[in-house]
């Protein structure tokens, strides 16, 4: 009956500590992961580190109870076979591209769906999140759309003075001086 006693406390224990970080994440992946050895949720867990995210591994019936105690119920269905859970940290667009990546090279990581921003997205969503440009792709993509109109302005000014140069050059040898 005491040992009994001791599982309970440690799964409530388990229980409240996830429900606090589900809510503290605006962002959570599930996943998968029947015959995912150790090592490659070790490695999957080094790589999320990059983009501060962490996988948790979670027995069903407690990460049942913490997505209801967060207010996020509707994310149990994602919640059957061997259930992973990424917290995501700063850029959900890069772990879902890291997940999205380990997921090709590691066929038993089967991603589900998960919540973005309030919404809960399917695997579709989050695939099509993978594969948009990173932050600084865009911002160098910005840098150029902003640069080309300055650019060109700059090359039909530089134009227009060569041409007024050759102008003058050809009235100068008209006139003969």
């Amino acid at each position: 009956m005491e040992k009994e006693r001791k599982i309970g406390e440690w799964k409530e224990i388990m229980t409240k500590e996830l429900a606090g970080d589900l809510k503290n994440s605006s962002d959570i992946y599930m996943s998968e992961y029947i015959g995912l050895k150790a090592d490659e949720v070790n490695e999957l867990r080094r790589q999320l580190e990059t983009s501060s995210s962490k996988y948790l591994v979670v027995k069903n019936s407690i990460a049942r109870i913490a997505l209801e105690s967060a207010g996020l119920g509707d994310l149990a269905k994602f919640v059957n076979g061997n259930t992973g859970m990424v917290l995501s940290g700063d850029n959900p667009i890069l772990t879902a591209r890291i997940i999205s990546k380990f997921s090709k090279d590691h066929e038993a990581l089967k991603i589900k769906g998960g919540l973005l921003d309030g919404d809960i997205i399917d695997m579709a969503r989050i695939k099509f999140l993978a594969s948009l440009p990173g932050r600084e792709e865009l911002i160098a993509r910005i840098a150029y759309g902003m640069k080309s109109p300055i650019s060109g302005f700059v090359f039909l000014l530089g134009n227009m003075l060569k041409s007024l140069v050759y102008v003058m050059q050809a009235i100068k040898d008209k006139k003969g001086g």
